[in-house]
């Protein structure tokens, strides 16, 4: 199995720690709810300050 990274350099060139995490995939709707408040996240506008 292939090594995941743990860090990542985004386009500023600064460095984050990255964690991985498995999402089962089920028929309750878990995991879209998850993957949609992952992408929420992921696109908010960044904090000034």
């Amino acid at each position: 199995m292939e090594e995941l990274k743990r860090e990542y350099t985004d386009v500023r060139s600064r460095t984050h720690q990255v964690e991985h995490a498995v999402v089962p995939d089920n028929k309750d709707g878990s995991r879209e709810q998850i993957i949609e408040e992952l992408i929420h996240l992921l696109t908010k506008p960044e904090k000034s300050g």
